[in-house]
Order: structure tokens, then sequence, then C-alpha cells
């Protein structure tokens, strides 16, 4: 019942000609999301404590990154998943986290 991706889609598909486009988390985005959070939040967040908060979760991960051109990752949507029991199921719910965006240029304009 884990999730483990999203339907990704490419910006230049879905938005006309842009330079950056949506995908699914890799291993390794991690290094350049910790980048992108000291540049959006002004403070640096250590490897082990993105490791804690994403990794080791039974119900999943959900992120996903917006890339530019250049290969760098300029836009960050995260959940953490979670399993929550009812009288009659068990549903998968999620909490939003550390959403950022760089201000690179303007994504829509």
């Amino acid at each position: 019942m884990a999730i483990t991706s999203f339907t990704a889609f490419e910006g230049q598909r879905a938005l006309g000609q842009r330079d950056w486009y949506v995908r699914d988390f890799q291993p390794g985005d991690e290094i350049q999301i910790l980048k992108l959070f000291k540049k959006v939040f002004g403070y640096q967040r250590s490897l082990e404590h993105w490791l804690w908060k994403f990794e080791p979760n039974p119900a999943g991960k959900q992120i996903v990154v917006a890339v530019a051109n250049d290969g760098s990752v300029v836009g960050h949507f995260a959940g953490i998943p979670v399993f929550a029991t009812t009288p009659s199921d068990v549903l998968l719910m999620t909490q939003g986290a550390d959403h950022m965006v760089s201000r690179w240029q303007s994504y829509f304009g």
C-alpha cells in the first residue's frame, strides 16, 4: 500500500515552452534539495535531518521536484505519508512538508 511514485509531467508539454520540468524524486536529489532549502529559508538543514524526515517510511515516499534544464533542482514538493486507522479501514494520509520554489525565474508568467 506504500506510495512510491507520483505521475509527473514535463513542464514543456503541460505549459508551453519552459526551461524546467517536474519529475519524481531520484536518489541524489537530496543534496540539491538541501541547497534549495538554504537558499529559500536562509539556514542549512543537515543531510542527516533530511534522511530522518523523508527516508525510512513504511508508508512510502511522496516527493516531486522541479528541475531546470541545466539539471538544478528549483522546486520541491513533498509529503510525509502515514497510515491512519479508523474503526472500519486503514487510510493513507499525507502531511505536506518543506514545499519550496526558487525565485530563479517566473515559472508561470
